[in-house]
């Protein structure tokens, strides 16, 4: 079995159990490296009484990373960043930095961060049908200088949605008393 057999069987078996599997990519350039990222996103729902308010949006998340490089190919530094955004702009939320000086190496990272606190979305956005977020795990190995040797992406999307409850005036309120018609002649 080849390297480039051995990585895409990493990235199917980090891709099972609701995972997407991301395609690999292969860079052209003199050190020809490879490396599988892969990411899943579940978005949520929630339903607010009348004194709720929503105080944060929590995105929590594992991500799996990859990377083969030539031999002869010197490794330092290996960079995970989760983005997130809710238009063509995303943000990094947070990014994970680890000394490696494998030539071929995995690993998870994980991630949580309050998307509202970070400015990434608004509660007010979050109503009628919710808001689609787009999250991205970014891998990056870098030699020394500083120099991207492999690179990988993978996004998802999902909608969160907080919803105020919906009121019937008729279940609340009530009216009553007594009366009467009165004539006045003069």
């Amino acid at each position: 079995m080849n390297r480039r057999d051995l990585l895409r069987g990493t990235a199917a078996a980090l891709g099972g159990a609701g995972t997407a599997a991301v395609g690999l990519r292969s860079w052209s350039d003199t050190t020809a490296a490879q490396a599988a990222l892969s990411l899943s996103v579940a978005g949520d729902k929630v339903t607010l009484g009348t004194d709720e308010s929503v105080r944060a949006v929590w995105l929590d998340c594992s991500v799996e990373w990859a990377y083969e490089l030539p031999s002869g190919v010197s490794p330092q530094t290996v960079i995970v960043e989760l983005a997130a955004g809710s238009g063509d702009q995303l943000e990094v939320v947070a990014a994970a930095e680890s000394p490696n000086l494998f030539a071929s190496a995995d690993g998870s990272e994980s991630f949580e961060s309050d998307l509202l606190a970070a400015g990434v979305v608004s509660a007010a956005a979050l109503d009628g049908d919710g808001l689609s977020v787009t999250v991205e795990a970014r891998l990056r190995v870098e030699n020394a200088d500083g120099e991207v040797l492999a690179r990988d992406s993978a996004a998802d999307s999902a909608t969160v949605t907080a919803n105020r409850e919906t009121l019937n005036p008729v279940d609340y309120g009530e009216v009553g008393g007594s009366g009467e018609l009165r004539i006045e002649i003069e």
